[in-house]
């Protein structure tokens, strides 16, 4: 049941973030003028493109997720069988992953919600490049700390899980 309820939010995520994409393109494309709106600036579609670069990836941090916490489960069963500190290490080692996994996925949710491409319309050139430069040096950290949460959850998947 939870594997179809993240999948129904992944799914649901992922339709409302290429809905506004096609909101934005479309209604700036009916722009006459040769602004920085829409994903004609080089430096918007940079920022696009390291966004949708990684959002395909949140699936795969979802599932990681979830192998990790049935492993903690695993763990604390066996604690109570046995009180082995390989099992205890194994399941904090787990939890501070699931933690760093946690992280990324609200940091990525947090910049969409925060990221407006209106706000580009608003703005002068040298503003708007100022605010598309913070927005790629923020979604280039999203996608850091993703990558390594989801290389170091991998990594324990393969040497304890999946062996």
């Amino acid at each position: 049941m939870k594997k179809y309820l993240i999948g129904l939010t992944l799914i649901t995520l992922f339709i409302a973030c290429q809905s506004e994409h096609k909101e934005e393109h479309s209604t700036h494309e009916s722009h006459e003028d040769t602004s920085h709106a829409g994903h004609r600036n080089p430096q918007e579609q940079e920022l696009m493109a390291i966004h949708d670069s990684i959002m395909p990836r949140m699936g795969e941090m979802m599932d990681l997720q979830q192998q990790l916490k049935s492993h903690i489960k695993m763990m604390d069963s066996l604690l109570t069988l046995k009180a082995d500190p390989q099992y205890k290490s194994q399941m904090l080692q787990a939890q501070v992953l699931v933690g760093q996994l946690e992280a990324a996925d609200k940091s990525m949710m947090d910049w969409m919600h925060q990221y407006k491409a209106d706000t580009l319309e608003k703005l002068d050139v040298s503003m708007g490049e100022k605010y598309l430069a913070e927005q790629k040096s923020s979604i280039q950290a999203v996608r850091g700390q993703m990558r390594r949460s989801m290389a170091a959850s991998e990594n324990f998947v393969k040497k304890y899980i999946k062996q």
